[in-house]
């Protein structure tokens, strides 16, 4: 391949995107796959790398562009900003975000990183600080007319989110016109019109809502299954805000989360079960969805819109298998583990993780940030990383009888066990590095008591280096106090009342 000229390289892309359109995902990956063995050119990996992204394979992404994005492990090389955009959107859909602003962050100049970057803001649910990056788009000279309706879509979802309804009605009356003129722009208009309806359910003006989901599910009829979701959603919630008790919308609201269980769609079940808990005022099914949602500008979302907020409750007890439901038996409790070979292990980050999110199962990037902070992903490496850690979280789980263990699902690490088993976790603090969660155990276990370096190794089962590597990290953090030196040396833990012991 490295020696085809520039018209055969266009019209093998041309082929690879005419059987994208026709649903022949692995017959593309697998022209990728030989392409890349016998040698693809730099001029065409952008190419295959975007492929690889529209048909779900991410990683795939990475790898082919890898070569020309990364001198090293920690210096970006001088790719182009095609290159770079690719690289960094595919970062977003394995949940690498902090790398994939890192990329963006080099090609600042350029168009198409603008739209990436607020898509990354949208994955934090901090749409504030994509309007910003959506209107540069919007007015970009370099932007072409189809884009800039694309930007206005997005600067329209991203204003209902933080609920400006005057400013999201004064970019949708404009936009609407443009996309109604033209036969071309129907899946737009099908969404834009779905949107419209969010601002009037808002507004609580329900019979107006209806009216634009009915308008919206013609445009919308013979598209993929997820924009029907929306509206049904949409649909069954403006049909609650009439009667609240209303069965048929009630039962069609429940199989529009059956739908998007099916489907992945996981923020879709998480808004479902939000507005189902609203409406029967269940406020232990509220509680758990905001503990379990560990996003700012969510919450921010729920309390200006809805004035809900989280009460001081830290312990969350859920079941992975249905977590709208309370947990028959607890099969895991976090914060009683004492292992001390689990918790200075990866596994131990790993199941901080795997508990932070409830609704939206992390994805190989999120969990080797986890796991590896401040390393770059690299695609060739990092990956088997990451399964090596859960095949030790899963014998640990074996090993200890806890009935949960971890799969990894098409990219989605989820834990798998008995359904009506739960996790109990702690929400909403900081989480606790190894070394803390070891410190946090040892002073249950001492009970107030002073201590020497061999006490804490025999209560933690470690060697005596182990712990004078913890007490060092405790001291520095003012987490304990010394009293004498050398053999004589003891320690207890910090008040934050006295000066000296």
């Amino acid at each position: 391949m490295a020696n085809v000229d520039k018209k055969e390289e266009e019209l093998l892309v041309a082929h690879l995107d005419s059987l994208t359109k026709q649903g022949q995902r692995l017959q593309v990956l697998k022209e990728i796959s030989r392409i890349l063995k016998t040698g693809a050119s730099q001029t065409l990996r952008p190419a295959l790398a975007r492929l690889a992204n529209r048909n779900h394979s991410y990683v795939l992404a990475l790898r082919i562009l890898h070569p020309i994005i990364r001198e090293d492990r920690l210096k970006l090389s001088e790719a182009g900003s095609e290159a770079l955009n690719i690289y960094a959107t595919s970062l977003m859909w394995i949940g690498a975000l902090e790398e994939a602003q890192d990329c963006l962050h080099r090609i600042k100049g350029s168009t198409d990183a603008l739209l990436t970057e607020a898509f990354v803001h949208f994955a934090k649910w901090d749409y504030q600080k994509s309007m910003p990056l959506l209107l540069k788009y919007i007015n970009s000279p370099a932007t072409t007319p189809y884009q800039k309706l694309v930007g206005q879509i997005n600067l329209l979802a991203a204003q209902i989110a933080v609920g400006n309804t005057k400013q999201a009605q004064a970019v949708f009356e404009p936009l609407v016109v443009q996309l109604k003129e033209s036969p071309n722009y129907k899946l737009l208009y099908g969404n834009c019109l779905e949107l419209r309806s969010q601002i009037e359910i808002l507004n609580k003006s329900y019979d107006t809502a209806l009216s634009y989901l009915a308008e919206s599910e013609k445009q919308l009829s013979d598209q993929p299954g997820r924009y029907l979701l929306y509206v049904n959603k949409w649909r069954a919630l403006a049909q609650l805000g009439l009667s609240s008790k209303d069965p048929s919308a009630l039962q069609a609201l429940l199989q529009v989360k059956e739908q998007a269980t099916a489907l992945k769609n996981w923020e879709t079940i998480r808004d479902c079960d939000f507005h189902l808990a609203r409406l029967s005022q269940n406020d232990e099914l509220m509680q758990r969805i905001l503990l379990g949602t560990p996003y700012q500008g969510y919450h921010d979302r729920m309390q200006s819109l809805f004035g809900i907020t989280l009460t001081e409750s830290k312990n969350l007890e859920y079941c992975p298998a249905r977590v709208e439901t309370k947990p028959e038996r607890i099969a895991l409790d976090a914060n009683k583990i004492s292992d001390n070979s689990f918790l200075n292990s990866t596994s131990w980050p790993l199941l901080q993780v795997m508990t932070k999110d409830i609704y939206r199962p992390p994805r190989m990037g999120v969990v080797f940030n986890s796991l590896y902070k401040n390393e770059y992903f690299d695609p060739f490496t990092s990956p088997q990383r990451v399964r090596n850690s859960v095949f030790r979280f899963n014998d640990w789980a074996k090993i200890s009888n806890y009935e949960f263990t971890i799969r990894i699902d098409q990219g989605d690490f989820q834990f798998a066990g008995p359904k009506g088993l739960g996790i109990v976790c702690t929400q909403r603090e900081r989480p606790l590095t190894g070394w803390q969660a070891a410190l946090k155990v040892f002073r249950v276990k001492n009970e107030s008591r002073s201590f020497t370096s061999a006490d804490m190794a025999q209560a933690l089962g470690m060697t005596q280096r182990s712990a004078l590597t913890l007490l060092t990290k405790a001291l520095a953090a003012k987490k304990i106090q010394k009293i004498g030196s050398g053999k004589n040396s003891r320690y207890i833990f910090y008040s934050g009342r006295r000066a000296t012991a």
